[in-house]
């Protein structure tokens, strides 16, 4: 029992052991700050900016079902399900594969994305023939994971968009709402005229007044719909805070303080063990050779 307690290492013993190694300790602790120096240096500055919008009030794309309600005394509920389904109609758009490409096709955005390949001067790839020119599918992958939405609980929507140029940034974001409104008011105003056709056809079809008179009313609703659509370029979401790109030393990474103390740590850390295992092995050698 007392062989066993005289083996056992205390807390002064480990003091003791990084003491004896203190210069292994120094070493490690020092080739750790070199590397999170050298990480900082060359980490790539990046900026964030946010646009904040909300569904629009007026779109009305609850329909004559929405007018329906209101005279009961149910409109309300009606609206907000309308809005939340306009909310997570809008983000399925912006987020989807097809949006983004188009919008990085319109934008011109693969030589930005990938600048380091394209040359300015002859305005081509710097080895058209090469597999390494990028593809849109990399594109969309590429600015797809620069991109990000808040979760729409609270009604509002913040779009995210995190590159290298705090303007660039800013623009793509405002841009983007812009597009998708655009987009939304281009599917409203087909579906509009697509649903007008239909009832114009089918209240010549029957000679019930009663249903005529509903016919007539769905009918303006969706002429509301699409006049709506026509005349408001924020006809979907509404721009609360517009995108604005931050000044320079307002990047949001690389975060150099919390570099440092993490630097610290893990210096201390490292040296630390490096230490006791150098121990730990110089004391296996010598009971081997006892």
């Amino acid at each position: 029992m007392n062989e066993q307690s005289s083996q056992e290492i205390t807390f002064l013993d480990l003091i003791r052991i990084l003491i004896q190694h203190k210069w292994l300790m120094l070493v490690v602790f020092v080739l750790v700050q070199v590397g999170a120096a050298v990480y900082a240096y060359k980490a790539t500055v990046t900026y964030k900016v946010s646009v904040i919008v909300a569904p629009s009030a007026d779109r009305g794309s609850a329909g004559g079902l929405s007018s329906i309600m209101n005279a009961v005394g149910g409109g309300g509920a009606l609206a907000g399900i309308g809005r939340f389904e306009q909310t997570s109609q809008g983000m399925a758009i912006l987020e989807s594969e097809q949006f983004l490409r188009e919008f990085i096709n319109q934008n011109n955005l693969l030589p930005i994305l990938y600048a380091g390949r394209w040359d300015s001067k002859t305005s081509d790839w710097k080895d058209p023939g090469s597999d390494d020119v990028p593809r849109i599918s990399d594109a969309y992958r590429k600015f797809n994971s620069k991109l990000s939405v808040s979760d729409p609980n609270g009604g509002l929507v913040t779009l995210n968009i995190v590159w290298t140029d705090p303007d660039l940034a800013a623009k793509w974001a405002n841009e983007l709402v812009f597009t998708l409104n655009e987009r939304l008011r281009s599917i409203a105003i087909k579906e509009a005229n697509q649903t007008i056709d239909y009832l114009n056809k089918e209240v010549e079809k029957t000679r019930i007044v009663e249903l005529r008179q509903a016919i007539y009313f769905m009918i303006e609703e969706q002429i509301n719909i699409r006049t709506m659509a026509n005349i408001q370029q924020e006809y979907a979401f509404k721009v609360i805070s517009p995108a604005i790109a931050p000044e320079l030393d307002q990047y949001s990474s690389p975060r150099y303080s919390l570099i440092f103390v993490l630097a610290l740590i893990f210096g201390v850390v490292l040296g630390a063990m490096a230490c006791w295992v150098i121990y730990g092995i110089q004391r296996l050698r010598e009971e081997i050779l006892d």
